[in-house]
């Protein structure tokens, strides 16, 4: 239904690095769930951080609503090597 992955960085701050629930659960409360359950896991001591890219509207509201602001904005691009 959904999977969340929470940690704690070694540089001074936690990290959500994923969150994805299946579409056909959308609007049933289980973000909420996880997100709740991985801030409570991560335990507030330290700022934390998620990335999310920008054109990813949905997401961005959703994380404001638990108090995430927008910091900044990192760009970038990568290329797979050819053989």
């Amino acid at each position: 239904v959904g999977y969340c992955r929470a940690m704690h960085a070694k540089t001074g701050h936690d990290r959500v690095r994923a969150i994805y629930v299946r579409r056909d659960y959308w609007q049933n409360g289980v973000g909420k769930q996880l997100m709740t359950a991985a801030l409570v896991w991560l335990g507030g001591e330290r700022e934390v951080w998620i990335d999310c890219v920008r054109y990813n509207h949905r997401a961005i509201s959703f994380y404001k609503k638990f108090g995430f602001v927008l910091q900044g904005q990192i760009n970038f691009s990568l290329k797979l090597a050819s053989g």
